[in-house]
């Protein structure tokens, strides 16, 4: 649970939890769902509404709400959820029917995230050791200097500190592409997500941080100032304004918290010498003569 009680939860995972009725629960005659609200216009149509109903038997593919035990007022349930469910909040609401009477009454949130844990989600790793260290792990080391001597920056992640999984939240709702029906279902992908929020960590972009490379700092700090992205994330959160400033090793670690954060698993990789594409043909293009000696002039 958060400070906001909403609940962070795997998608394709079962989710327990009890409803607790004023009486005994009618196995014969009383119906419980669960309401689901996705977004800003919910819509049953485009499964971003989501009425969940008792099922006998479960599979990852599809919602559900299993009866696991009754005591007087107390229902046992497991809520099961779709290995693709739409990353990020949702409105969440028991609707208990008796008869012509019925009742809604709100409940906390619950965030979905990416569940690399389970096969069939698109995030899903085999190896353990690398969920610990590609989702779990809250430090590392960033490699940073010259193509002739580098050396690595101890990095702070943080991930799971307080604000972190908001600030990727409010990036992903707010960028252009998953307005409507069609870009609501990027929130389901975790590639699409991953360019969402690789754009959403650049202030270019609307986000979060602002890059340097000038050496003049004024109006901000010196990007080697920072040694994890938790402070950046957070200042960026309060502010609601961009932070001032990084460096590519620091948008580096900015992006990995913020995959991590939704689930996906993500390690930090900068480089030394990067080669640019100056004329949009998506080709890096050297020139040489007859004795392969380069041209001067033409290879940039």
């Amino acid at each position: 649970m958060r400070k906001d009680n909403s609940m962070v939860v795997r998608r394709g995972q079962p989710v327990l939890f009890t409803a607790r009725l004023n009486r005994d629960f009618d196995e014969e005659k009383d119906v419980i769902k669960l309401d689901l609200r996705y977004g800003n216009s919910p819509s049953l149509t485009d499964g971003s509404h989501i009425i969940v109903s008792k099922v006998e038997s479960q599979t990852s593919y599809e919602w559900g709400l299993e009866f696991l035990s009754v005591d007087g007022g107390n229902v046992q349930m497991a809520l099961h959820s779709p290995a693709n469910a739409f990353i990020g909040r949702y409105k969440c609401a028991i609707y208990l029917q008796t008869g012509e009477e019925h009742c809604l009454d709100e409940e906390p949130d619950l965030i979905f995230i990416c569940n690399p844990w389970n096969e069939t989600d698109e995030t899903f790793m085999h190896n353990s050791s690398s969920l610990d260290e590609y989702v779990l792990n809250e430090h590392g080391a960033i490699w940073r200097g010259t193509t002739q001597y580098s050396s690595p920056c101890m990095w702070n992640f943080g991930q799971f500190e307080e604000d972190i999984l908001d600030v990727a939240l409010h990036l992903i709702g707010n960028d252009p592409r998953v307005k409507g029906k069609k870009g609501l279902q990027k929130t389901r992908d975790p590639v699409w997500l991953s360019r969402i929020l690789s754009a959403g960590a650049n202030s270019s972009e609307g986000g979060v941080l602002t890059g340097n490379w000038s050496g003049d700092y004024d109006g901000g700090v010196s990007p080697v100032t920072w040694s994890g992205s938790v402070k950046i994330l957070q200042q960026y959160w309060e502010t609601k304004s961009d932070v001032k400033f990084g460096q590519c090793w620091v948008f580096s670690g900015v992006m990995t918290t913020l995959l991590r954060t939704i689930g996906i698993p993500a390690r930090s990789v900068t480089n030394f010498a990067s080669a640019h594409d100056t004329d949009n043909t998506m080709t890096i293009d050297d020139f040489v003569d007859e004795k392969n000696n380069e041209v001067k002039g033409l290879s940039s």
